[in-house]
């Protein structure tokens, strides 16, 4: 007696085709394939021409969640693709793989003091943005019919914590990294401190210590070339961390602020409020460009004594 091995149905009066199934079941999981199949071909169009690894892993995890549901038809014995929904899994963990390991090395290029800045400016924005939506959440609770969505605030918070708790493990491993030079210093051991203090350096670390360290090390034992070099990399790192400050300074003061008050922030020198609290305290870049002319200097009276 015929039997369809996908509804169960069975009748002698049943007909079903070459891989057992009815008509209405085989009509079924055409028109199921067809609806998978355009966004299969979307998903995959996206993945070959996007350049941003977030969206080709989504369009990766969207792809399989369509060939998990294929895959019960092949297991019923209908080829539905070719190759096959289980071979396309397979493929698209090893796919998945390559970007996730192509993702990472891109991540792990990323000086951490650079990390840390970028994720803070992407948290101040969140904040920003939350500061938004609470301001129209007050207009919306004057409305007696309004009904707050508790699981998108749940996750706007959820991802505030999550991203400082990003911002504290990249912040901790550079802070560690200078206390751990200095307990090396005090017990003698410089070679291993410099390594540290060089790794900070090499992070872009947003703090002076490593850098400050660093060039008097490098003074004393005459390794000018290594001191110039420490010094030029200060420069860049904290002229830029003073722009930043002036443009968000800028950006944020009021319009009616004292004009002599911009113009001294603009010459990168402190400002204080009439209370006398510091409101913008730029770092001491000329400070930092006179010692590296210093040593520039000590470098070229080196040079003639041990001629």
């Amino acid at each position: 007696m015929p039997q369809c091995k996908m509804c169960g149905r069975k009748s002698i009066f049943l007909s079903v085709n070459e891989y057992g199934l009815c008509d209405m079941c085989y009509s079924y999981i055409c028109e199921d394939y067809r609806n998978r199949e355009r966004i299969l071909v979307e998903s995959r169009k996206i993945i070959e021409t996007s350049k941003n690894s977030e969206t080709q892993l989504c369009r990766i995890n969207v792809m399989k969640e369509h060939f998990q549901v294929l895959l019960k038809y092949e297991k019923m014995g209908i080829p539905i693709t070719d190759p096959p929904p289980s071979v396309l899994l397979k493929r698209l963990d090893i796919e998945r793989d390559k970007i996730t390991k192509s993702k990472n090395l891109e991540i792990n290029k990323e000086p951490l003091g650079r990390k840390y800045k970028r994720l803070s400016s992407e948290f101040e924005k969140q904040r920003y943005n939350m500061k938004e939506e609470a301001r129209q959440l007050e207009k919306l609770l004057e409305n007696p019919q309004y009904e707050p969505n508790l699981v998108e605030e749940i996750r706007s918070f959820e991802e505030i914590r999550l991203h400082n708790r990003r911002l504290a493990e990249i912040l901790d491993i550079m802070v560690d990294r200078n206390n751990k030079g200095i307990e090396l210093e005090k017990k003698g051991d410089i070679e291993n401190a410099i390594k540290l203090y060089e790794e900070n350096v090499a992070d872009e670390f947003f703090g002076t210590h490593p850098y400050d360290r660093l060039a008097i090390i490098y003074r004393k034992r005459k390794q000018f070339n290594d001191e110039i070099r420490i010094l030029k990399r200060k420069i860049s790192i904290f002229e830029k961390i003073n722009q930043e400050g002036l443009h968000y300074f800028l950006e944020h003061c009021s319009k009616d602020y004292p004009k002599e008050l911009i113009e001294k922030a603009k010459s990168f020198k402190q400002i204080r409020d009439t209370k006398g609290r510091v409101i913008s305290n730029p770092y001491p870049v000329d400070n930092y460009r006179k010692r590296l002319e210093k040593a520039k200097i000590l470098k070229e009276k080196y040079k003639e004594r041990i001629r």
